[in-house]
């Protein structure tokens, strides 16, 4: 009589588990290896808050520097440039609190250079402290230093008070010569001299002034202009 053999294949859990799980290691180990970059190379600044690394473009953490066309935006990049040049390896902080990447896919990020703050040197120098939870953003751990930076420092710039007053219009008034003299008074001293063929006025600084016998007296050169004289040559 024949024998049948059957053979049962047994499907362990426990590997299945295990295959399953690195899987989603690998997964979650490509999605977020950027978060786990602590060092970079600065590629190029943007501007003062935002830098392309070789990690990505990042956005500095809790700060806001004058964007491209409005004032401050060229300091602020220079110093970030002078900080951190191109070429130089920074350090990136990434805390918990605060989401991987904002909405136009930067990394958020501190940056360090050695044992200096960019973001707080850029607070410091005029930018302003923004994007944390007194703005409804996450929270981050540097947000009460850079909020007491902002308030200890003045901005880049001020807003614009109300224009100054136009200046007052010239003085074209004619004043008459002190009675008896060839002077004039105080607050009119540019003479008028009416030659035969030309009229000419002279200021305390020409060199026939003293000697010029004025017909007329004027506060302003636009007075003497605009009554017809032309100023004296010497």
């Amino acid at each position: 009589m024949a024998t049948t053999t059957f053979t049962i294949t047994t499907f362990s859990p426990v590997a299945f588990t295990t295959s399953r799980a690195l899987a989603t290691n690998q997964h979650d180990s490509s999605a977020h290896a950027d978060r786990r970059a602590s060092t970079a190379k600065v590629v190029r600044w943007v501007d003062g808050d935002t830098v392309k690394t070789s990690v990505g473009r990042i956005r500095l953490i809790g700060v806001d520097t004058p964007e491209e066309g409005q004032c401050g935006y060229t300091q602020a990049r220079k110093l970030a440039q002078r900080l951190a040049p191109v070429g130089t390896t920074i350090r990136l902080g990434d805390p918990p609190s605060v989401q991987n990447k904002d909405s136009y896919g930067r990394l958020l990020r501190y940056v360090n250079h050695g044992r200096i703050d960019i973001g707080l040197r850029q607070i410091q120098a005029g930018s302003a402290a923004r994007y944390d939870s007194l703005d409804g953003y996450d929270p981050h751990p540097r947000e009460t230093v850079y909020r007491q930076a902002d308030l200890e420092t003045d901005p880049y710039c001020t807003p614009a008070g109300p224009p100054p007053p136009p200046p007052p219009p010239p003085d074209l008034t004619s004043y008459p010569p002190i009675p008896g003299t060839w002077d004039c008074p105080t607050n009119a001293p540019i003479k008028g001299n009416r030659g035969e063929t030309e009229w000419i006025y002279h200021l305390p600084t020409n060199k026939y002034y003293s000697a010029t016998n004025p017909e007329e007296c004027f506060a302003t050169e636009a007075g003497a202009l605009a009554a017809g004289y032309r100023p004296a040559r010497v």
